[in-house]
């Protein structure tokens, strides 16, 4: 009998076993089937990540510090707007045309294959006397190349169309012909990234103001106060406001001919010298200075020392202005130099339409988290006004 007992036991636990394993199954594959309906198949999940990402561009040689410059740009609508917003000048212009066509591809949804091509980009510099041979060049340089660079085309596009209407018999002109701001005019519409700088000298003798010297910008070229000096400049770091108040600050010069001084029988002079932003722009480039030479000059070192920012950055302290409005900019990528000095890799960080951010390695792209871009070894930094529209 107990042996009976044990087997009717042993067959009741077999069939309740039995039972909820088939139990357990059927509410895994009921999962999996809800998961399926809802999100499809693991393969329909990554072709969707795919056909909701972006693009990258192929690394020719060494193109890197080109691929992440381009990538920046696109984050930019103002730029886009820029290089768009006249048909002649992005059809005749060579490198307006070449960015206008690889920006759209760059911002299309869906990720290509092995990345894009950026052939026409680098033969449009090209024509433009620049040379790239291929070795790895710095980023910041060639932003400055293509704001020049566009700008030449701007001017010659603009000269050959007042050149064309000038042609035209004074019978065959029409009082109602004019050309818009920014469509061939005389007075193309300037890069969103320019502004103006205001350098002020003082004397500190007879308190007069030298006429004060407007200079033009495209970028603000900082570099890192407080730790070149300092034996392990490496492992301290500033915030970007820093930075922008070292490049304001004022300092002495001394050795400067005043006039007034010079009238009253005074020799040469102590000044103070002042900077500030008399024009914001529309959008702004922040170069980090991160190469020194060393002590003899033979060799440049480069500084990992960190530089906090944030996602917005106010301008306003920085500026000639008495207003206690604040001017604010939104970050919208963020340019990261991997290496030493003269060698290593460029990768940008760049905000998408949505608010997300998106990482970019030459053909590579992937999402990218909030902290992991505010904790990222800023090269350079790309800032838009808001409300410039």
């Amino acid at each position: 009998d107990n042996m009976a007992d044990t087997v009717n036991t042993s067959c009741v636990l077999t069939k309740d076993m039995s039972t909820l394993f088939l139990c357990s199954c059927g509410a895994i594959v009921g999962a999996a089937v809800i998961l399926y309906v809802y999100y499809g198949s693991p393969w329909e999940q990554d072709e969707r990540k795919c056909k909701q990402s972006r693009s990258g561009l192929r690394n020719l040689g060494n193109t890197c510090f080109i691929n992440s410059v381009l990538q920046a740009l696109a984050s930019v609508p103002e730029f886009l707007e820029w290089i768009n917003n006249n048909s002649e000048i992005v059809k005749f212009g060579k490198l307006s045309n070449a960015l206008s066509a690889i920006m759209k591809e760059l911002n299309r949804l869906g990720k290509a294959e092995g990345g894009l091509e950026t052939k026409d980009v680098i033969n449009a510099i090209m024509s433009h006397g620049w040379v790239i041979d291929f070795r790895q060049q710095d980023a910041h340089e060639l932003f400055q190349v293509l704001m020049s660079s566009i700008e030449e085309e701007r001017e010659e596009c603009s000269k050959g169309l007042i050149s064309s209407l000038n042609d035209v018999t004074p019978s065959l002109k029409s009082p109602q012909v004019h050309l818009k701001a920014g469509s061939g005019s005389s007075h193309p519409t300037k890069s969103p990234f320019q502004g103006l700088l205001k350098s002020q000298i003082t004397c500190l003798t007879c308190q007069s103001n030298f006429e004060p010297k407007i200079e033009t910008f495209e970028s603000l070229s900082l570099h890192i106060p407080n730790l070149q000096g300092s034996l392990f400049p490496n492992l301290g770091q500033v915030s970007i406001e820093t930075c922008l108040e070292s490049f304001t600050r004022s300092e002495n010069i001394s050795d400067v001919h005043c006039n007034v001084c010079a009238k009253n029988g005074h020799g040469l002079q102590t000044c103070r010298k002042a900077m500030k932003i008399q024009k914001c722009p529309k959008c702004l480039c922040v170069h980090i200075q991160r190469v020194l030479w060393s002590p003899d000059g033979r060799q440049m070192n480069k500084m990992e020392a960190h530089v906090r920012f944030e996602a917005q950055l106010n301008l306003a302290p920085f500026t000639e202005s008495t207003s206690k409005d604040a001017i604010v900019y939104d970050l919208a990528a963020i340019l990261v130099h991997y290496g030493e000095a003269m060698s290593g890799h460029y990768v940008t960080y760049r905000k998408l339409p949505d608010g997300k951010w998106l990482y970019t390695s030459d053909s590579e792209t992937q999402p990218a988290d909030r902290a992991e871009v505010l904790a990222s070894q800023a090269y350079m930094l790309i800032y838009v006004r808001k409300n410039t529209h």
